[in-house]
């Protein structure tokens, strides 16, 4: 049985297998000692992504090495070498086990050690696309969305000659340039819908979960709004059963708490809900987090409990900026106080624990080596921090923030906030002229006799309100700005 409000943890593969190598022996996926997962798994982990396993097309590198990307590598690797760069973890050639991480058979056995460790694993299912050299073209050029000489003419970002002398479409997120490293997977045919269901059904051997890149984008409206021009206008008609709906039953038919994760936006999260997903991102949360717009945030967190049951909360991602460098550490600690007491499922991002302030491309095996914080925490604490850390993994760069989120995990590593049944606390004003009851949030969360209340002030100005408490009298709150009070019952 699933937990109901989960922690997730996302593991840039390469990133991690890169710190762990020893000299010149690039580590493997086997490599990464079992004391790894069972920290993440003590630490109130229960879901683990791997990000970046899957096997990449060496030729689609060409695309990464044009001379404004190999500029956005030095920027972030200022001794970047060709060594450091694969291709993108969302260009896949086939879903097999990358071979410079082991053998396929490995990756089955890494699924066995991280559920023996008591987590759970995630994969990446990116369904729009494959890489643009990926070995299945020759194999299936019917799976892949094909242009002609006018489409190339007229497009030539868009489309592009195939070695076998074809035109295929790059992937498009129809709001922006397409992903130039890629094809375009053609879901008006139904064989392209039939051999994905397949590739996924074949995925999920390998992992308890999947989160499925873009998911948007294979929703008959968005394809129609972005190829609609291209594609036989006979197949849209023929397109009837949603591609999600019907592959995840067929999934969760011999699995079912095998889970789905949708990288969804356009306020198209209740959309995937519908078919069938178990979270979607809610990207919008954080925006409104960042842009510290109480009033938006208050609405949003309004919404009905299965949608809040089913989010996916994060202030940082490998798409996403770190927190670090888009919140000051009050509002930053506030944020993640607020997410880790909230519905849902709470997402957390490598290098977020240790304060990383450099986005580094996926494209990268490497990170590169930053500064330390000059906070007064990381100056004057004894080394028992130390004992928080997991040799030769480990990378800390601001002190208070590696030591805020172990007291934050401690916490938040309980029964009651991952099984419990939740409220959300509507605040009053104490007086009425006083209106900053509106920059309180807070929930009271509930298991058995035992219950926790959270409140926070997400504002720089100091905030009073008061709210209804367990035995139905006013509770009085008064806050600084950004700080928070936890009461145990």
């Amino acid at each position: 049985m699933n937990v109901m409000h989960p922690s997730l943890y996302q593991v840039n593969t390469r990133l991690l297998l890169s710190r762990i190598s020893k000299d010149r022996s690039r580590a493997k996926l086997l490599d990464i000692p079992q004391e790894y997962w069972k920290w993440l798994r003590e630490i109130g982990m229960d879901y683990v992504w791997l990000m970046g396993v899957w096997n990449t097309n060496e030729i689609g590198f060409r695309v990464e090495r044009q001379d404004w990307e190999l500029k956005k590598y030095t920027s972030v690797l200022p001794d970047f070498t060709e060594d450091d760069l694969r291709g993108s973890p969302y260009a896949i050639d086939q879903y097999r086990l990358d071979p410079q991480m082991g053998k396929a058979k490995d990756l089955k056995v890494l699924k066995h050690r991280i559920n023996d460790a008591g987590l759970k694993l995630i994969l990446d299912f990116v369904p729009n696309h494959f890489g643009a050299h990926s070995s299945l073209i020759g194999k299936f050029p019917e799976v892949f969305l094909q242009g002609n000489e006018t489409s190339m003419k007229n497009h030539p970002r868009t489309f592009f000659r195939h070695a076998s002398g074809r035109i295929f479409a790059h992937g498009k997120d129809p709001n922006f340039d397409p992903w130039m490293d890629t094809i375009q997977v053609n879901y008006a045919s139904q064989a392209a819908r039939a051999f994905m269901q397949q590739v996924l059904i074949g995925i999920s051997e390998y992992c308890d979960g999947l989160r499925c890149d873009m998911s948007m984008l294979l929703q008959k409206h968005v394809f129609q709004r972005t190829w609609g021009h291209l594609v036989d206008p006979g197949q849209m008609e023929e397109w009837d059963d949603p591609f999600w709906s019907e592959a995840i039953q067929e999934v969760k038919e011999t699995k079912p708490d095998f889970i789905f994760i949708a990288e969804c936006y356009w306020s198209m999260e209740q959309e995937m809900l519908d078919h069938g997903f178990d979270y979607t991102y809610d990207k919008a949360l954080l925006d409104k987090m960042i842009s510290g717009n109480v009033h938006e945030m208050r609405w949003h967190l309004r919404a009905s409990a299965d949608y809040q049951n089913r989010s996916v909360r994060f202030l940082e991602n490998h798409d996403e900026a770190p927190v670090q460098t888009t919140m000051h550490q009050e509002q930053h600690f506030a944020a993640s106080m607020l997410i880790a007491h909230m519905p849902g499922m709470r997402f957390y991002h490598g290098g977020q624990w240790e304060g990383k302030r450099v986005l580094v491309p996926v494209q990268l095996r490497r990170r590169p080596t930053e500064p330390n914080c000059e906070c007064l925490l990381t100056e004057t604490m004894d080394d028992d921090w130390k004992d928080t850390l997991l040799p030769g993994i480990t990378d800390i760069n601001c002190l208070c923030t590696w030591m805020h989120y172990q007291r934050l995990l401690k916490h938040t590593n309980s029964n009651i906030l991952k099984q419990g049944k939740w409220e959300f606390i509507e605040f009053e004003p104490v007086n009425p002229d006083d209106d900053t009851h509106q920059n309180l949030f807070g929930y009271i969360w509930k298991r058995g006799r035992k219950s926790v209340t959270f409140v926070v002030n997400f504002s720089p100005v100091l905030s009073k309100g008061r709210y209804l408490d367990d035995d139905g009298g006013y509770a009085p709150i008064s806050l600084r700005p950004f700080r928070y009070k936890i009461q145990h019952r």
